[in-house]
């Protein structure tokens, strides 16, 4: 099996989550607005840290309350086609190919489906991908999320393709092996296996000892 976190490994939805949050914001008359830095340094992060990291002058449980109602109008306009995630060069590609021989499946930290079903709409794997687990929604870790689908589809050796240091301490947590995708949100992870474009998944994976 081959588990992919979908922000910075898959896609990159910076920009479009910095244009949702804060017109949703100015849109429902708040006085303050959400830096792109601040967004980009927490992609991938679970809601507890975006929430708190978003909306620092709010109590916690009224900063998750508004953090999920940007979350549900970002994915409002993503279905609509009003803002975008970018698809990484060589996803649909690399994981049609990828789809011949291994299960796939997604473990993000998002709050719910709709999230990951607009992006596997956006990239057209519909069908490509077996199970995904937005782990915020269950209010688990990723490394919660990664035992649940090794138990459920009763494998033991589990490849997880992630860009932050969340991915790789989910790794451990789950006891599978961390594939970098250096080219995402975290800089500089020590790991055994590396990419810098998504289509080299193909010629790293075959040669990685399960």
């Amino acid at each position: 099996m081959i588990c992919f976190d979908l922000d910075g490994t898959l896609w990159d939805t910076a920009s479009s989550t910095y244009q949702c949050v804060n017109e949703y914001l100015l849109q429902n008359h708040y006085s303050f607005q959400v830096s792109f830095d601040t967004i980009s340094s927490n992609m991938g992060n679970a809601m507890d840290v975006c929430a708190r990291s978003y909306f620092p002058l709010l109590p916690i449980d009224q900063a998750k309350e508004l953090l999920q109602k940007t979350f549900q109008y970002q994915n409002q306009l993503l279905k609509e086609g009003k803002s975008k995630g970018d698809v990484y060069p060589g996803v649909a590609s690399t994981l049609q190919e990828l789809s011949k021989q291994y299960i796939l499946c997604i473990v993000s930290n998002c709050t719910g489906d709709a999230y990951i079903q607009n992006f596997m709409r956006a990239a057209g794997v519909e069908e490509l991908i077996t199970d995904y687990i937005p782990a915020s929604k269950f209010s688990i870790t990723k490394g919660e999320a990664l035992l649940r689908l090794k138990k459920k589809y009763s494998v033991d050796s589990v490849i997880y393709v992630g860009d932050t240091i969340k991915d790789l301490e989910a790794t451990k947590e789950a006891d599978c092996i961390f594939l970098y995708a250096a080219y995402g949100f975290g800089k500089d992870l020590s790991s055994t296996y590396v990419v810098h474009h998504v289509p080299e998944l193909l010629d790293v994976i075959p040669n990685i000892s399960w």
